[in-house]
């Protein structure tokens, strides 16, 4: 599950404390190929089983952070608050549907995952997803899943504002890349040619643009060559053991 820092402002004037209007945190993230992405926690309990929270403070709280999906996950067995709270496992969901529908959270029964890759963004969307297995894991920075999905969120995610690096003598030319998701990527050069040295590991900060500035060797050559770099995305993982490698295609142009 994604942590979330929740900051709750008051403006007080004399005794009277007045709160502010809830505002939706974006979390933007690509749509794959074909679907489109859903940011969910199918991990929430309240104190219908071993929560601490009223229902409707869940679904609040996904909106606020940005979320699409939640699902209320309740203990069948354990129920701490028995003597304060009837124990309903259904109870939650009817409590908290009203809300969700009218903050356009889609409410569902699920398990815990945190990324789906869906044909619809409603609940036979979500259902479909999770039958055939269309999701990744987020938590921090690292996010679990098939390759072709976390390929596709690479691809929506980063876009290289200069593909075309100039070099002229005295002048430093700099690799512009913007990543336009909600996940920074942790990079790491695995390939580039002898005559080129970009220093690695690289953090591409989420919603911002990265500079980067390669060094070039006495044996660039003159003129214009297209060319690759090889890299490993370090957070995005395919499988045990085994991390994103994508490719970025540049155009260097040497002067004299």
């Amino acid at each position: 599950m994604r942590a979330c820092c929740l900051l709750l402002i008051v403006g007080l004037a004399g005794a009277t404390a007045r709160a502010q209007t809830p505002v939706r945190q974006a979390l933007p993230l690509p749509d794959v190929p074909g679907f489109k992405t859903l940011k969910a926690d199918f991990h929430l309990h309240t104190v219908f089983s071993d929560g601490n929270v009223w229902p409707t403070v869940h679904v609040q709280e996904a909106w606020r952070d940005g979320l699409d999906v939640i699902a209320l996950t309740e203990h069948a067995e354990y129920n701490p608050h028995a003597a304060d709270v009837k124990a309903d496992i259904g109870r939650s969901y009817v409590v908290a549907k009203p809300l969700a529908d009218q903050l356009g959270i889609i409410l569902v029964p699920g398990v815990e995952i945190t990324l789906l890759f869906a044909k619809t963004a409603d609940l036979d969307g979500v259902r479909d997803a999770l039958v055939s297995r269309r999701t990744a894991a987020w938590q921090g920075d690292d996010v679990w899943g098939p390759e072709e999905y976390l390929r596709g969120l690479w691809t929506g995610s980063i876009v290289v504002e200069s593909p075309t690096l100039i070099r002229r003598p005295g002048v430093s030319p700099a690799l512009r890349l913007r990543n336009g998701s909600a996940i920074p990527m942790h990079v790491v050069v695995r390939s580039a040619p002898e005559w080129m040295i970009v220093s690695s590991p690289l953090k591409l900060e989420a919603e911002s643009a990265t500079l980067v500035r390669p060094s070039f060797t006495s044996a660039a050559p003159v003129g214009e060559h297209r060319l690759d770099l090889t890299l490993e995305v370090t957070n995005l993982h395919t499988a045990p053991g085994q991390n994103l490698t994508v490719k970025l295609p540049l155009t260097v142009v040497s002067k004299p």
